[in-house]
């Protein structure tokens, strides 16, 4: 990539017009923004370019002979639990995937493998585990789930951060998994079944 290209893509967006085409310096908060999403982009890129790589090694020739559906690998690509001091909706959709996950083995692990073992008769004695599912019903439930919250603020266009959390509290506030932070602070807590997360709602 040539350097000049690179600097400009990076500093500077254009705007097409009826009848111009405005090119427009990023502030420094914007420069960083796209300087960021195109390190975010590029990971994507190179991330899906090596699973490719190595779902082609898998094949063999007999496979492509055959035209039998070729074999693959599936990477999942979790970070798990953090708490930084700035939780960003990054960190909440990462946390929100591991919820997921821990909610899928209760089920596949505890649940269903003890419900297995009493219809067979086999001496068991339950395990007790924590169901997470009330936390995920917080996030992501139809219609007050934090998820539907933010994507029903996005859509008024006199919508602020701050007018999310304040529908964040009013929604939760009775909620055991959402605690509320401080009326000045601009965050909000999220009780998973790791721990306590504090998210900023910028």
């Amino acid at each position: 990539v040539k350097e000049e290209l690179l600097v400009e893509a990076l500093t500077k967006r254009k705007t097409v017009t009826v009848n111009d085409k405005l090119i427009l310096p990023y502030s420094h908060s914007e420069a960083i923004t796209a300087r960021d999403s195109m390190a975010k982009s590029l990971y994507s890129a190179l991330f899906d370019w090596i699973v490719l790589r190595i779902n082609h090694a898998l094949l063999n020739k007999k496979d492509m002979e055959e035209s039998v559906p070729c074999l693959s690998i599936g990477v999942l690509d979790i970070f798990g639990f953090e708490d930084f001091e700035t939780n960003s909706f990054e960190q909440f959709c990462i946390n929100y995937a591991n919820e997921q996950l821990q909610y899928y083995f209760n089920q596949h692990i505890f649940k269903l493998e003890q419900e297995e073992y009493q219809a067979e008769g086999i001496t068991w004695h339950n395990i007790d585990y924590t169901d997470n599912v009330g936390c995920i019903h917080l996030i992501s439930k139809k219609p007050t789930g934090l998820l539907y919250l933010l994507d029903e603020e996005s859509n008024f266009p006199h919508a602020t951060d701050k007018t999310l959390l304040a529908k964040f509290k009013q929604q939760h506030q009775q909620n055991q998994y959402f605690v509320a932070t401080p009326v000045m602070e601009p965050a909000f807590v999220i009780l998973h079944f790791a721990g306590k997360v504090k998210y900023q709602i910028k």
